[in-house]
């Protein structure tokens, strides 16, 4: 019986001996990670990881949307045309074909005429200049009254922006991002629309 009772307990001690060690592999680990003084070692730094940017869009990508009329200002020269432009929509495809509509008024006049104009052009995108495209389908005169006799070329000039044959009666276009929202600027020798995109 008293040998029984002595294997008992040799088994109990080893039961807890190996519990022991058990324990101890289990927390030692955790204290070499420190510095050996129980406290804990600071964390590795952050891995830094490139991310791509996107490509940065074409002149056409940026520049394609709907725009309304913030403003147009007349050149002065060569010629005083005689008319303001207080309205207008633009339109420019992803191919580069732009149509605008604008509303002329006379300002010569105490009852001043009224003229609704479209137009369409073409962006060349190695000179960013907007070459028109002719057609009556899309550049229609419209007089909204009997008061406005015929339109001048040089208002047709200042409107279209066709090539008749000077350099700088073709648009020239320039953008504008400084504001939050993108400006596109349309100038030739007759004056300088800017639109807003919308």
């Amino acid at each position: 019986m008293q040998t029984g009772t002595a294997i008992k307990t040799i088994a109990t001690l080893v039961t807890i001996a190996v519990g022991g060690i058990t324990i101890y592999q289990f927390v030692k680990p955790g204290a070499q990670e420190g510095r050996g003084d129980g406290s804990s070692r600071a964390p590795p730094p952050p891995t830094l990881i490139e991310v791509a940017r996107p490509p940065e869009p074409s002149f056409l990508e940026k520049v394609s949307g709907s725009y309304s009329l913030t403003s147009w200002v007349a050149a002065q020269r060569p010629v005083e045309l005689g008319a303001k432009i207080p309205e207008g929509t633009l339109r420019v495809q992803g191919d580069g074909i732009m149509d605008w509509s604008v509303l002329l008024v006379q300002t010569y006049a105490s009852n001043p005429g009224r003229v609704q104009m479209t137009a369409r052009g073409k962006i060349q995108v190695s000179t960013q200049r907007v070459m028109g495209v002719p057609g009556g389908e899309s550049n229609n005169t419209r007089y909204l009254d009997a008061r406005w006799g015929q339109v001048s070329p040089d208002v047709t000039l200042a409107v279209r922006g066709w090539d008749t044959g000077q350099p700088e009666d073709p648009f020239q276009l320039a953008i504008d991002q400084g504001s939050g929202r993108l400006l596109l600027e349309m100038t030739n020798s007759r004056g300088t629309f800017t639109w807003t995109k919308q």
